[in-house]
């Protein structure tokens, strides 16, 4: 019955919320809490985290974005084998999704963070460089609607939600329906879709 209801959420949250409770009913809250597993590095994920957090808390910026710049890979550590999103619902092993979360606050502390007080600042164009050297080294995610017909429904549904919770890529493609759908995306502000 809750896959059923899952089926008929009409928000991301609420299809959230039911597809925790299914995981849990499954066992499969177990498997996300349990870091051990052979599809990914777990020894190195938890390395590299503890690593960030260490060097966030010594404020020491410069090494900071050395390690980021040389970690940040779309598959490092295995973190994109299709096993570790295809057990649970509701996400992949909670381990991956606070290796994420600790990149990401470590960026924020990139952009954001003064330097220590006996240390130079960081000049605006040293940062802008990391940043710009980090996203070409990442790349960019790019949404590809393919398909006609009544797919174009579910093109509209996915392009909804993306932009409900800010997550629409910059980059958007289609074709057949799926063009006509980038189409009307990309001629209007967020506020016109």
């Amino acid at each position: 019955q809750l896959e059923s209801e899952q089926q008929q959420a009409s928000v991301q949250d609420e299809w959230m919320d039911l597809a925790e409770r299914i995981d849990s009913i499954q066992g499969n809250d177990v498997w996300r809490s349990d870091p051990s597993c052979p599809l990914y590095e777990q020894e190195r994920i938890s390395a590299r985290i503890d690593e960030l957090v260490h060097l966030m808390r010594r404020r020491d910026i410069f090494e900071l974005m050395f390690v980021l710049r040389a970690s940040i890979g779309r598959n490092k550590f295995g973190l994109l084998h299709e096993g570790l999103f295809s057990k649970a619902l509701a996400g992949t092993k909670v381990l991956v999704e606070t290796y994420h979360n600790v990149v990401c606050a470590a960026l924020d502390f990139c952009c954001d963070a003064p330097v220590s007080p006996d240390e130079d600042p960081i000049p605006t164009d040293a940062r802008l460089a990391f940043f710009n050297e980090t996203r070409h080294a990442y790349g960019r995610t790019a949404l590809l609607l393919s398909g006609g017909a009544a797919l174009g429904f579910y093109h509209t549904g996915v392009v909804k939600t993306l932009m409900e919770n800010r997550l629409m890529p910059r980059v958007i493609g289609g074709s057949s329906a799926g063009s006509l759908v980038c189409a009307m995306i990309a001629t209007r502000t967020d506020e016109e879709c």
